[in-house]
């Protein structure tokens, strides 16, 4: 019996960074349009969330970025 390879599903970070690629923008480009320093591009990509001064920045944000 062949054992089937759970797969763990994309995270949001991983699915916006797909997206960014796809679409083709650099961080920089991101960043400049949703009026938001880079760092805070990275963190929304890297599900790092804690690097933001309140949620309310990391969801306002993310708004944006979609």
């Amino acid at each position: 019996m062949a054992t089937l390879a759970r797969k763990e599903p994309e995270s949001l970070g991983e699915r916006l960074k797909k997206l960014r690629e796809t679409a083709g923008f650099s961080r920089a480009e991101i960043a400049r349009d949703i009026q938001a320093p880079s760092r805070f591009v990275e963190a929304l990509e890297e599900d790092s969330y804690e690097l933001f001064p309140a949620k309310v920045y990391a969801l306002g944000f993310l708004k944006k970025f979609v």
